[in-house]
């Protein structure tokens, strides 16, 4: 189909009406970026407050796993270094972190803090086999339960150390 040259000129267009439609269709976009934008920061604002969250529980959960932890080896150490009297732990007892606790920080926490944390209780662990064994198999065992012991309390203020400075950002 093709139009006259007299038909063109008949069909003119006003120019008010299709500036106002641009100016509405650009605002409208416009409008809708904006939120769209403004939803997107809020959902990552509120991820990061949920991981916040759970990496600030985690890490005080196994902050005070490391003080039960510390009170525990003290006390075998000094059991094993022939000392009367045992340190009183006013925690309570805590053999292990709970499951779902050590998931959370090997998943959020950071590699530092998760690795000391693993040698500490590797090591705790190991301590408590000794100190159950009898005095001949502990006789018999090239490991010094007090060196691991000294160990132990060394890795679990380096679990301490990690947690604080990670905590606060560091």
């Amino acid at each position: 189909m093709q139009f006259s040259a007299d038909q063109v000129k008949g069909a003119s267009v006003d120019s008010a009406g299709v500036i106002g439609l641009m100016g509405a269709v650009i605002g409208g976009v416009t409008v809708l970026g904006g939120n769209w934008l403004t939803q997107r920061g809020e959902r990552r604002r509120a991820y990061e407050d949920r991981v916040w969250a759970l990496n600030a529980q985690t890490y005080v959960e196994t902050y005070r796993w490391s003080l039960v932890a510390n009170a525990q080896v003290s006390t075998m150490r000094a059991r094993l270094g022939g000392q009367k009297h045992t340190v009183l732990a006013r925690l309570p007892d805590s053999p292990a972190l709970d499951v779902g606790v050590e998931a959370n920080l090997a998943v959020f926490g950071a590699e530092s803090v998760f690795e000391t944390y693993t040698a500490a209780n590797q090591l705790r662990l190991r301590i408590l086999m000794l100190v159950q064994e009898s005095t001949q198999a502990e006789a018999e065992s090239e490991l010094d339960p007090r060196q691991m012991c000294d160990e132990c309390l060394v890795q679990l203020g380096k679990l301490r150390n990690a947690i604080s400075r990670e905590s606060r950002g560091g």
